[in-house]
């Protein structure tokens, strides 16, 4: 008796197509997103993630700019500083009351629409009490600790990770997005710490100025030839 010839199914053609087809559905949903009811926001709005871009982008100048000034440079970006400042504390604002309105995915990928569901879950999360506390750095705030809290806003450039989780794209390009968003936070962590340190140097400086008996930090000798002071030729402005 002769049997047929068995054909195995293409489970690899098989999983290309059912991915073709989520991404479809994807692209799909996110053009008609945005139609949630009761004046939520849905997370698949296209605007929602153009706001999601700006306010990562706004918490990044921060992240460079507070700890500058707080440290480094005091008058950087000065005179346009202080309107800056007012506009991107709007913008913080503004962006704590869209998240408070703006739908999630849960578990399962289901979108809630539900208002209270969607409040409960913003304000029970640690974002939110950081995103709140941040907003402490308010214009024209001169305190020193205050200036501090403001870097907390570095929490929202974490947005980063879940923008490339949530995007259509490839495995692959994830992957590398992935890892350029990672190189990227720790740039930013050499800038806080390169920030700080030059701060706590600047301190021991000025306790020295006040009382001779404190040591202050005297630079490598590669850099320093003993005949001019450090932190004088600094805040003249020598080169």
């Amino acid at each position: 008796m002769d049997e047929f010839p068995r054909t195995e199914p293409n489970v690899v053609l098989m999983i290309h197509d059912l991915e073709s087809k989520m991404k479809d559905d994807l692209r799909s949903q996110g053009a008609t997103a945005g139609s949630a009811t009761g004046g939520l926001i849905s997370c698949k709005n296209a605007w929602r993630i153009r706001w999601s871009y700006l306010i990562i982008f706004v918490a990044i100048y921060s992240v460079i700019f507070i700890p500058m000034r707080i440290a480094v440079y005091k008058d950087a970006l000065d005179p346009w500083y202080t309107p800056l400042d007012f506009f991107t504390f709007l913008l913080y604002v503004l962006d704590v009351f869209v998240n408070l309105r703006t739908t999630y995915l849960d578990s399962f990928g289901e979108e809630i629409q539900d208002a209270k569901k969607i409040m409960k879950n913003y304000a029970g999360s640690p974002g939110f009490y950081i995103d709140v506390l941040s907003l402490g750095n308010y214009p024209m705030s001169d305190h020193p600790i205050l200036s501090i809290i403001g870097i907390l806003k570095v929490n929202r450039v974490l947005r980063i990770s879940t923008l490339v989780k949530e995007s259509n794209m490839d495995k692959g390009y994830k992957s590398m997005l992935m890892m350029l968003y990672y190189y990227f936070l720790f740039i930013i962590y050499l800038h806080l710490v390169g920030c700080m340190w030059f701060y706590f140097i600047e301190q021991t400086y000025n306790e020295y100025l006040k009382d001779s008996r404190y040591q202050p930090w005297i630079p490598p000798y590669d850099y320093y030839d003993g005949a001019d002071n450090f932190w004088e030729r600094y805040e003249q402005g020598d080169q």
